[in-house]
């Protein structure tokens, strides 16, 4: 059942330019998330995810691809631990790989998923940590 829909996917210019300015930045390993609350809208969905591996680091397309799936695949199997705590707001999500070598499944799963628990942990505390007008490096 974990799915991860076109819908979720954040493609937005104004959302990626907001979720940058404003977001919380945190690095776990080799991949930076960047968390911005939002309030609730009706239609959309709670989260909205984007990936993105640097041009800069891996000049071959298809190992920015199989960076980017491994990291969606590491998402799409954890995101259900997050949708249970997400209640009355939306999150807007960016999973940035900085590391110049390419990782085994493994590590991104396991950097993804620290960066999820971290997240889970400041959902539950319910307190201004990951709002959205906080600009600050963890």
């Amino acid at each position: 059942m974990n799915k991860f829909p076109q819908c979720e996917r954040s493609f937005s210019v104004y959302e990626i330019e907001t979720l940058f300015a404003k977001g919380k930045h945190r690095v776990e390993g080799s991949i930076k998330m960047v968390v911005k609350r939002d309030p609730p809208i009706d239609s959309k969905p709670k989260i909205k995810v984007l990936f993105s591996v640097p041009k800069r680091a891996f000049k071959r397309a298809n190992k920015r691809n199989m960076l980017r799936r491994r990291m969606k695949e590491s998402y799409r199997l954890n995101k259900g631990l997050v949708i249970e705590f997400v209640k009355e707001e939306r999150l807007s999500i960016a999973w940035i790989y900085l590391g110049k070598e390419i990782l085994s499944y493994q590590q991104i799963h396991e950097s993804i998923s620290k960066h999820i628990q971290w997240l889970i942990k400041n959902l539950q505390k319910n307190t201004s940590s990951v709002d959205s007008g906080s600009h600050q490096s963890v």
